[in-house]
């Protein structure tokens, strides 16, 4: 009724009060807890004839996501939590996350908070940050057996990687060398783990021995101080196949 006031109490008789008004304030409840309310009219003084049981649930915190808080803009991380049923959101633009499956992906250099929220509205927050990537690498897609070309990043502090050595290797300062035939791929990598590759063809340095026919090659004639000379025009690596003095066949 009008002018009623409410005493808290921790038990349906006796003593065990706890506090006066509407609202009975618990720091930090860690426990599921019953508290009892006694209403007292305002106008009579006259006391509920029982106290009314209030329960205050408390829902657990779900499992602080697993996974790499690290990604790299236009990549993917997988974020995973011990307790099912929660659904995935992020705090801004910088990262998107699925909101059943947890894959974060960077979209901006920066920072998000993902929030990992259980129907109850208990929830658990960590951070993701986005790196940039390093600039494109540039140089060259083609090298000779055995010769050298330099690939360039703008970025510094980079780690050069080839993955086949065995196609070509690359210095610390971006130097290919090719060693044998085929295409490997070259790797820029920051200590972020943010990386750009390349694809380099590691060419046959032809020569007479290494001819047969079924390469799709030319020859013209060339003079070279009175000597003549078949040069090889058609693929990357140049050789000159045979000299041939004017007054020799």
């Amino acid at each position: 009724s009008g002018g009623a006031s409410i005493n808290w109490y921790n038990a349906t008789v006796g003593s065990g009060f706890l506090g006066s008004g509407n609202v009975l304030a618990v720091t930090a409840p860690t426990v599921t807890t019953t508290y009892y309310a006694e209403a007292i009219d305002g106008t009579t003084s006259c006391v509920s004839s029982a106290r009314t049981a209030v329960t205050l649930t408390v829902n657990p915190n779900p499992a602080t996501p697993a996974g790499t808080l690290n990604v790299c803009i236009g990549f993917t991380t997988t974020l995973s939590s011990a307790t099912s049923g929660g659904t995935w959101t992020s705090s801004n633009a910088n990262a998107t996350v699925g909101s059943a499956t947890g894959v974060v992906a960077g979209v901006t250099a920066g920072t998000a908070d993902i929030t990992y929220t259980l129907p109850t509205g208990c929830l658990t927050t960590v951070t993701a940050t986005v790196n940039p990537l390093p600039a494109a690498i540039g140089g060259t897609t083609n090298v000779c057996e055995g010769l050298t070309t330099t690939l360039t990043n703008g970025t510094s502090g980079g780690t050069w990687t080839s993955s086949k050595p065995a196609v070509a290797t690359v210095s610390s300062s971006g130097i290919v060398t090719g060693v044998g035939l085929g295409i490997t791929t070259i790797k820029y990598m920051l200590s972020t783990g943010c990386y750009d590759e390349f694809d380099v063809t590691v060419n046959p340095n032809l020569g007479v021995n290494r001819l047969n026919r079924n390469m799709n090659i030319s020859l013209i004639p060339y003079s070279i101080s009175g000597m003549k000379a078949l040069i090889l025009v058609s693929v990357p690596c140049l050789k000159i196949l045979k000299l041939q003095h004017p007054n020799r066949n």
